[in-house]
């Protein structure tokens, strides 16, 4: 959907009734847990542990991978997203590392305001910003406000329960290998081959 006015995407969003069991059906079906080679994880707070340097794992996915999600369950036509880019005036941004004094540089953020919509389920809408000095800005942007609007729906949502993981990190800040495990209620479910 392009160009779609608020009153068109509450139109579309209402447009189809669903019964209360399909609705949850379909919710729980958005919520299933990602393959595990979707989910990549990232090292957010990074101190050491013990003598060894850890960082604290923070597992998030691909948009495209929650673009897939909806494809699967909803299908290519059964839902919509709405995305409006704004840019900010120049805002103080933190330059210094830490343990530096702190110095600043005036620059501008781009926010993305993204809906997804779900007919006969509902709309969500969330914002993701990054600093316009960052030459992918307007992607993580987006990025960031897909994949925060789709979270209500069950996609991703499991991300936020999981549990505090923090793994040794090398001198540039990657996680070593193995990395990063999800817990066992974290993965797919997959059919048993002798039962099927």
């Amino acid at each position: 959907m392009n160009d779609i006015n608020t009153n068109d995407a509450l139109a579309f969003a209402f447009s189809l009734k669903r019964p209360p069991a399909e609705v949850a059906a379909i919710v729980a079906q958005l919520a299933e847990p990602f393959e595990e080679g979707d989910v990549k994880w990232k090292p957010q707070t990074i101190r050491s542990q013990d003598g060894v340097k850890k960082g604290q794992a923070a597992a998030y996915a691909d948009p495209r991978t929650y673009i897939d999600r909806l494809n699967e369950v909803l299908g290519a036509g059964g839902w919509a997203s709405v995305a409006h880019l704004n840019i900010s005036g120049p805002v103080p941004k933190k330059t210094s590392k830490y343990g530096e004094e702190s110095k600043y540089v005036d620059v501008a953020k781009i926010f993305s305001t993204v809906s997804v919509i779900i007919p006969g389920i509902g709309i969500h809408t969330d914002v993701g910003e990054s600093w316009l000095d960052d030459e992918n800005a307007g992607t993580i942007a987006h990025a960031q406000a897909f994949k925060r609007a789709c979270m209500p729906f069950g996609p991703g949502r499991y991300f936020y329960e999981l549990p505090k993981i923090w793994h040794p990190v090398n001198t540039y800040g990657q996680f070593t290998d193995p990395g990063p495990q999800l817990p066992e209620w974290a993965k797919p479910k997959k059919l048993c081959q002798d039962c099927g």
